[in-house]
């Protein structure tokens, strides 16, 4: 059992309730625990999405009615929330997140210090400081402030943590940067 089955199933509509597609859920983060090291990265992603999955569940379980957990799940219900919706203004793909993830490299500094500050103005959590003063990454405001001036901070974007509207934002602006290189190029 992995994500893309559970994906599949959801959206050929062959989950009877949505209870047993959140015990497949389940087994796939019990699975990552299972078959991984305590202590390894992806033993703590499993164990973290579990809990993220569990999280959203129960707000999920409270908004809807009290038998919702026995209801039928209707095809495309949660995979078009996760991965259907490529346009601007819905959830991003997880190939829009991974090209949007692949353009941040291809900007330059100074843009890719734009996309950084508008993070750390309206979305604080999406950034993580890799390799502080102690060696351990924090979350927030990514190693700002204090420390040798030439010294850059190092920060991690965390794409899945930036809300929606500024992620196309961002998209917008990333891809228009590298539409202009092009464009310049090309006039050369």
């Amino acid at each position: 059992m992995d994500l893309g089955t559970v994906r599949d199933n959801l959206g050929g509509g062959n989950y009877d309730t949505v209870a047993a597609a959140a015990n497949d859920v389940r087994q796939v983060f019990r699975n990552c625990c299972k078959y991984n090291d305590e202590g390894t990265d992806f033993y703590q992603l499993g164990e973290s999405f579990s809990a993220r999955f569990e999280d959203m569940y129960k707000r999920v379980s409270r908004s809807s009615a009290p038998s919702s957990s026995s209801s039928k799940v209707p095809p495309q219900s949660f995979a078009s929330a996760s991965y259907g919706r490529s346009g601007r203004g819905g959830l991003p793909s997880l190939e829009v997140r991974k090209g949007f993830s692949g353009n941040l490299f291809k900007i330059t500094g100074d843009e890719l210090g734009h996309v950084v500050t508008v993070l750390d103005q309206r979305c604080p959590g999406a950034l993580t400081s890799v390799g502080g003063e102690d060696g351990e990454g924090t979350k927030g405001r990514g190693g700002r402030g204090g420390g040798d001036k030439d010294e850059e901070p190092n920060v991690e974007i965390v794409i899945d943590q930036i809300e929606e509207e500024v992620f196309w934002e961002l998209k917008e602006f990333v891809d228009n940067k590298i539409e202009r290189r092009k464009g310049s190029k090309r006039k050369r």
